[in-house]
């Protein structure tokens, strides 16, 4: 929530105030006028012509040869300016060549767009054409201009009355080269007889070749200034000077993200007449000169504040705000008008104004009051860099009121929103270098104090009165300053509902088991300019399920909103922080039982080069408390510099959350050392192994006896409830315990009927145990939830759908599902597994061997079951296939083993060789991986019933 600079657009010039009415009265005449001259072509009561280019030109009659290739849809072959200042109007001559090299580019390549404002400016078209192969086809007077006033800042109020030529050229194709030729002659009477301009020499796109050409009388003393490697020609004949510029392919300017307001990436050619920036304050003092005595409408305002005794710095900010609140922002740009200021009591009378006529008024009811203000010429567009550019009056677009008040200097701008606060916590901006009016020091720095800060401050207070209740969440938002005035406007602006759900989905976001308590509360102290806002929330199942733990975290996201990291680390721009910006935010719990807290890490709060964060926490009975501040130490960060600052970011990033959890049930020492033999006894037979089967044993054991006294306990309710369950399902069915396994699974889905996942372990369940039809019944009720599930989950769905259907004895319908499986595998074992299955649906080796040597090509060499496709596919023999299939790791080597004898079994059986699948699906059940569902289909290829394990640690806590 970054605030937002009301800026008016000093430098557009336009239609003078009492134009207007000109303007209308003469419409008439200039058509009459316009019907005796063929080349005159009037719409809508405007007027161009169609002439010769100019004899100042030095005219490119050539089409500039097109770039080999292009990383751009479109390209300027050429952006050509040549100026006269040799005659007492100025004539600017542009000249450009575009091409497309795509059809996105089309639309913009064949549209013509001219402004010129016809209240000084008169607008001649030499040329419109259209290059191919090698061709011109001219289209100046076959394509006619519509002259529009287009007011494009009236959003801005802003009223300009520019014209704008626009011309959609016919049958533009991609490569065509479209040439654009003409010239703009007149100059807005207020600047006098000082030259000065401004021209960007790169564009969106790349420019092939750019020219600027400039012709002025030697008794002009014209200054110019140029970008880093560009050099101009000059040269001087019978009193005539000129500049020449040319540059070569220019690249396009692409906007990097949180490039600070200051830093200037555009290659710029200033050019000026003024000697100095005395010379621009002379000019500039003259415009917003008022001697005249206040009307009394006027007095009679400044009166009643001084009859309110207040001190100076309390007079400025009523006036202040007075003015930012009471005399509507908008502007009348039109011609003189466009930089000379109303009078202030013109301004007071119409309540209405632009930047200059604010700016003045509140310079002048200042200085009735006794206080020492000075309207100032501001720059949102080169800040900074004013400073280091030639004296113009062309770098200025915003006008602000410097105040000296109880000896110190304040920018005060009468265009933000009305401002609250006292002198002292009011926001202020910074605009770079400014030109201060009658002042002895005219270029003044107004950057921001290191002192001034302004402070966003969260704090979330959870509440957890016991197990089976609901939490509730406190959040209080508080913001100073700059902060303030940012959500101040954001309250003013937005809808009551678009307000609440900025700051409640966020939350939601958070706590996707939450809902929302009403609105949410907004609290302006004026006074002291903050604004708080307070959301409140109830949340169910605050905390998520782990056996044996309720577990919770939480991330400070407001801290890491301030901590943003760059789009692109390749990037020539400094990327912008926050300096004068310090973000805290704060998290209290209260729960049941003291939480088990892993807090944060800060590097022991020490300062980074570019951010600063710092921790505090704080412990008592059953309450926590963790706060993080955050504050940058630069402004910015140098290009050169990127990757350190992202680095040093993404540590702070990774400190700025936290986890904590509450033990369900308490263990005595019987219980722990008991939970140590099972750990033993499986640790005896597996050799110590984590991985595998004994990984999976250890945690199905611990589950069943952890898991079963949490279910007990009472504590748990809703989707922690139903997750217990699913755990100790997925625990009773690894042992092959499968009605155990559907119980439990079916109290989860009672619990939290909408969670896919339980659903999808059901009928797995069900296809395990051979109840086929059941479970294809459940699978394709699963259809429709498909797109919300993982990856993974959906290739499980898809794999054990087709495997029901299979063994159900519809196996084209299987092929079809095991092809989608194998679109869908997310690794190569998965990917391995169905086209596995597919080729057992194909029914015969022969019918299913192409395919799956083709998925089989794709795959690493060494991925299990890489083996059992080699085999199938008669790359290596059975025993081959079963000393492929060991391995030293126990549990690795189960569960190869099992899978291998599987598949061999149903390999023997497609090939008509009964005894010997019987053999191999016996060696299966053998492995007792009755985790995997190969052990229950071979099971199932027996005729045998299901057996429940019996692991090392059974009986143990029952």
């Amino acid at each position: 929530m970054s605030i937002t600079r009301l800026a008016c657009a000093l430098l557009i010039s336009a239609l003078s105030f009492h134009g207007t009415e000109l303007l209308a009265a003469s419409k008439n005449d200039k058509a009459n006028k316009a019907a005796t001259n063929a080349n005159a072509i009037v719409s809508e009561g405007f007027r161009y012509d169609i002439t010769p280019v100019p004899s100042f030109v030095q005219p490119i009659n050539r089409p500039v040869q097109k770039s080999a290739s292009s990383d751009s849809d479109q390209e300027f072959l050429l952006q050509e300016r040549q100026i006269s200042l040799l005659n007492k109007t100025p004539q600017r001559y542009v000249h450009t060549q575009t091409t497309a090299y795509s059809s996105n580019a089309l639309e913009s390549v064949s549209q013509v767009y001219i402004q010129f404002n016809p209240a000084f400016e008169q607008l001649a078209l030499h040329a419109i054409r259209v290059w191919r192969d090698g061709k011109a086809i001219d289209l100046t007077k076959k394509v006619k201009l519509d002259l529009l006033r287009r007011e494009s800042n009236l959003e801005k109020s802003m009223y300009e009355g520019d014209v704008t030529a626009i011309g959609i050229l016919p049958d533009i194709r991609v490569q065509d080269i479209v040439e654009l030729e003409y010239t703009v002659s007149g100059s807005n009477p207020v600047f006098g007889n000082h030259y000065a301009d401004l021209f960007y020499m790169m564009q969106m796109k790349p420019v092939r070749e750019y020219r600027f050409r400039m012709l002025y009388p030697d008794t002009r003393q014209i200054a110019w200034r140029l970008p880093p490697g560009v050099t101009a020609k000059e040269s001087s004949q019978a009193g005539i000077k000129q500049i020449d510029i040319s540059q070569s392919n220019i690249k396009p300017y692409v906007q990097e993200d949180k490039t600070p307001g200051w830093y200037l990436p555009q290659q710029l050619i200033e050019i000026s007449e003024y000697k100095s920036w005395d010379e621009v304050n002379q000019w500039a003092s003259g415009l917003f000169a008022y001697n005249a005595p206040l009307s009394g409408e006027l007095q009679q305002k400044v009166q009643e504040w001084q009859n309110r005794k207040l001190s100076q710095a309390e007079l400025a900010v009523e006036v202040l705000r007075w003015v930012q609140q009471d005399i509507r922002y908008f502007g009348i740009e039109m011609g003189e008008n466009s930089h000379l200021p109303a009078t202030p009591d013109v301004t007071f009378s119409r309540k209405y104004g632009d930047c200059k006529d604010k700016s003045l008024l509140l310079a002048t009811m200042l200085h009735a009051l006794g206080i020492e203000a000075r309207p100032t010429l501001a720059s949102l567009s080169m800040n900074r860099n004013v400073e280091k550019m030639l004296p113009s009056h062309a770098v200025f677009d915003h006008a602000i009121v410097q105040a000296v008040i109880e000896g110190k200097t304040y920018w005060l701008d009468a265009t933000r929103p009305p401002q609250y606060g006292k002198l002292s916590n009011l926001s202020f901006a910074d605009y770079g270098y400014v030109l201060v009016l009658n002042s002895p020091q005219l270029l003044q720095d107004t950057r921001l104090p290191d002192t001034y800060e302004s402070l966003y401050q969260s704090n979330d207070t959870i509440k957890l009165p016991s197990f089976k209740g609901e939490a509730t969440l406190v959040s209080v938002y508080k913001a100073t300053r700059n902060a303030a005035d940012s959500l101040r406007q954001m309250h003013e602006q937005l809808p009551v509902e678009q307000f609440n759900h900025a700051f409640q989905d966020t939350l939601l976001r958070l706590y996707p088991h939450a809902r929302t308590d009403g609105n949410v509360e907004y609290a302006d102290d004026q006074t002291n300019n903050q604004v708080t806002i307070t959301t409140r929330l109830n949340i169910a199942d605050l905390l998520s399920y782990e056996p044996g733990r309720l577990v919770g975290a939480f991330y400070a996201t407001e801290v890491a909103s301030w901590a943003e990291l760059p789009q692109n680390t390749q990037r020539s721009a400094p990327f912008g922080l926050a300096k004068n910006m310090r973000v805290v935010q704060t998290f209290e719990l209260e729960f049941p039982l003291s939480p088990q807290i892993q807090p944060a890490k800060t590097n022991n709060n020490k300062p980074g080069e570019f951010l600063s964060m710092s921790a505090s926490s704080n412990t008592t009975p059953q309450k926590y408390s963790l706060s993080l501040s955050l504050k940058a130490n630069k402004e910015a960060v140098p290009a050169q510099r990127i990757n350190d600052y992202t680095a040093e970011t993404r540590k702070l990033r990774d400190q700025m959350g936290m986890t904590y959890s509450i033990p369900i049930n308490t263990y005595d020492m019987d219980d722990l050392k008991a939970l140590q033999r099972v750990i033993a006894r499986f640790d005896q037979k597996y050799g110590n192994s984590n991985s595998g089967r004994a990984a999976v044993r250890k945690k199905d054991q611990i589950n069943l006896i952890v898991v079963s006294r949490d279910i007990a306990s009472g504590k748990l309710t809703n989707s922690n409830l139903a997750k217990a369950y699913k755990l100790r399902a997925n625990a009773y069915d690894d042992k092959g315990d499968s009605a155990q396994a559907l119980k439990d699974i079916r109290m989860a889905q009672q619990l939290d009927p909408e969670n896919p996942e339980y659903r999808l372990f059901e009928a797995a369940t069900l296809l395990g145990n051979g109840e086929y039809q059941a479970a294809i019944t459940r699978f394709a009720a699963l259809a429709p939830s498909e797109p919300t599930m993982s990856i993974s989950d959906q290739w499980m769905l898809n794999q054990q759908y087709a495997q029901s259907l299979l063994m159900s004895g519809k196996p084209q319908e299987a092929s079809e599902k095991f092809s989608i499986a194998i679109g869908l595998a997310d690794n190569s074992a998965a990917k391995l597994q169905s086209a596995i299955w597919q080729f057992i649906a194909s029914g015969s080796p022969a019918a299913g061997k192409a395919a799956l040597t083709s998925v089989l090509d794709s795959m690493p060499d060494d991925d299990w079951p890489r083996a059992v496709a080699e085999m199938l596919t008669g790359k290596i023999s059975p025993d081959e296939l079963i000393a492929k299939a060991a391995s030293t790791d126990i549990g690795v080597r189960e569960d190869q083993y099992s899978e291998a004898y599987f598949y061999l079994g149903k390999y023997y059986q497609m090939t008509n060789q009964p005894e010997k699948a019987k053999e191999a699906f016996g060696k299966c059940l053998a492995q007792g991986v009755t985790e995997f569902q190969e052990h229950n289909f071979a099971t199932l290829a027996l005729g045998k019933p299901k057996t429940i394990r019996k692991d090392e640690g059974s009986g143990f806590f029952d």
